[in-house]
Order: C-alpha cells, then sequence, then structure tokens
C-alpha cells in the first residue's frame, strides 16, 4: 500500500498531548520533532509536484486542436494514486470509448447530439491510447488515456459554423465565442469517459481534475446561451467577456454514486459557465 499522501498524521496521546505515529517494521513509534518537520515538508513538495503535473498536462490536453482557430475546452485528470506498470489495454479496448454514450442520469432537458466526437481514429501512443477526430472536420477533439490511469481531453467549441443561416442557434464565425450547452456536453463526455476508463483499470481514490477555456490570444472569450424552450441564441450582450478565464480546480471520485457524481459534474460545470455570466445548467442533470 503506498504511503498516505496526507502524512504525518496524528494521534491522541492522553487527555492533552498528540503524537503522530509512523512505522517502524513492524512496531508504530512516534515521530521526533525533525522527523514531523520533515513529514510536513515533504508533504507540500509533493503537493506542488502534483499541482506543477496536472498544469503541464492540462498545456497538453489541447495539442493539435488549433485554439486560434475556436475556442477549446480541455481537461486533464490525474489519478491520486498512479498506476504502475504497462496497461494490458488493446485497440478494441481503445474503439469502445470513441462512440461512448454517458448515462442517461447524467442528461436532463433536451438530448444534445454526440455524434460530434463518435467518429474519429484511434492510435497508440507512448504509454496511452490516443482517440481523435478526423482531420477533416471543424468539430476537432481529441482523447488520451494514459496507461498510469490519467485521462486527457480537448474539445473545439468555437468557429463550427461558417453558414450565416445558422447564426440564430450558434455564434457563426466568431471564434472566441462558444455556446453553454456545448461545455456542457464536453464535460458529460469527459466524465463518462473517465468513469468507464476507472471501473476498468481500477482506479480507486478518486482524481483530480482542471479544466480551462483557450482561444485567440488578446481576444476575451464568450460564452452565450440559448433560449430555454426556443432554443435561439441569446445576444452576445447578454454575456460576460472573459478577459482572463480562471482555471477550475476540484476532487472528483468517477465511481461515485449517481447523484453524488452528477452533483460534481453540475458543480464544475457552472464554474465554468459562470465566468461568462451564463448562470442555469441546461444540459446536466441535476441530482
Amino acid at each position: 500500500m503506498p504511503d498516505s499522501r496526507d502524512a504525518p498524521h496524528f494521534a491522541r496521546k492522553g487527555a492533552d498531548a498528540f503524537v503522530a505515529p509512523r512505522r517502524n517494521g513492524s512496531l508504530t513509534v512516534a515521530m521526533s520533532e525533525r522527523e514531523i518537520e520533515r513529514g510536513f515538508r515533504e508533504r507540500f513538495q509533493q503537493a506542488h509536484a502534483r499541482e506543477q503535473h496536472i498544469a503541464g498536462l492540462l498545456d497538453r490536453a489541447g495539442d493539435g486542436l488549433h485554439p486560434d482557430q475556436g475556442v477549446c475546452i480541455v481537461l486533464a485528470a490525474v489519478p491520486a494514486e498512479l498506476l504502475r506498470g504497462e496497461a494490458s489495454f488493446t485497440h478494441e479496448n481503445a474503439l469502445t470509448y470513441l462512440n461512448l454514450r454517458p448515462p442517461p442520469r447524467f442528461v436532463a432537458g433536451y438530448a444534445p447530439s454526440w455524434q460530434r466526437w463518435d467518429t474519429g481514429q484511434v492510435r497508440k501512443g507512448l504509454r496511452q491510447w490516443v482517440i481523435r477526430s478526423n482531420t477533416d472536420t471543424t468539430e476537432a477533439y481529441r482523447k488520451a488515456l494514459h496507461d498510469d490511469g490519467t485521462v486527457l481531453a480537448g474539445y473545439r467549441l468555437g468557429g463550427l459554423r461558417d453558414d450565416e443561416r445558422a447564426a440564430a442557434w450558434t455564434p457563426v464565425g466568431q471564434l472566441n465565442h462558444c455556446v453553454s450547452g456545448d461545455v456542457e456536453a464536453a464535460l458529460i463526455d469527459f466524465t463518462a469517459i473517465l468513469r468507464k476508463y476507472a471501473q476498468e483499470r481500477g482506479v480507486h481514490g478518486g482524481y483530480r481534475v482542471r479544466v480551462g477555456l483557450v482561444g485567440r490570444e488578446g481576444s476575451p472569450l464568450y460564452i452565450q446561451t440559448r433560449e430555454e424552450h426556443a432554443g435561439y441564441l441569446q445576444p452576445e450582450d447578454s454575456a460576460e467577456a472573459i478577459r482572463r478565464f480562471e482555471l477550475v480546480t476540484i476532487d472528483l471520485d468517477p465511481l461515485a454514486g449517481g447523484d453524488e457524481l452528477v452533483q460534481t459534474m453540475g458543480d464544475l460545470a457552472r464554474d465554468v459557465i459562470n465566468q461568462g455570466g451564463v448562470r442555469d445548467l441546461r444540459i446536466i442533470a441535476e441530482p
């Protein structure tokens, strides 16, 4: 069993004292002050290293999507305890993630079309399987299933249409604009993949998940929304310009019960779309 990431731990000794126990072979002994000091220093260093690691992974999640051609949502999920060794994961296993449908309990309201992420290619990468869109589509995406249990994904959400006839329900020709429902759909797809991968690989202990929006540098991002019933796109001036998107980081257990997972997914979605002035979810179910 790996060492606890939260060491050193304290236990009560008597009525008014605490000790920090540690294992010494088959015995449990109390840590000295120097050992406690070193334990906390190592704990903080490891936490910093984990944050640096997930930051680097998030930068890679958008590889090949060209956010200057349309705003993208990027996601990185790192397990609390990385898996060791090479995964016994075949090409056939990876193919099942190409047209994965989310559990019905994830979705409320109208069910969006998941077909935009249904077609693509599956390739073997360095200690990972890569699932990516075909090169002839504007609805680009890229997903990576790492041997150590890490999951990365990026979805192009902006610049999807150039036909003015579609302007009533999607931001045509506005590369740094996306629709809140597409943000939700991407989070649902990512959570469904993460849940399936954690189940198949036996990843327990939860994940550290980070989400970002990236677009054309020097220009604000906009998250627009559609009217609840008619489905028409609300005007741009109803959205809040995002001049600096704040990365969203949460701890998520994809193997949690349905209501708990849906609640966490909804909270994550709100933290993203609220930055664009959008208040309500349209697609993700309430627990």
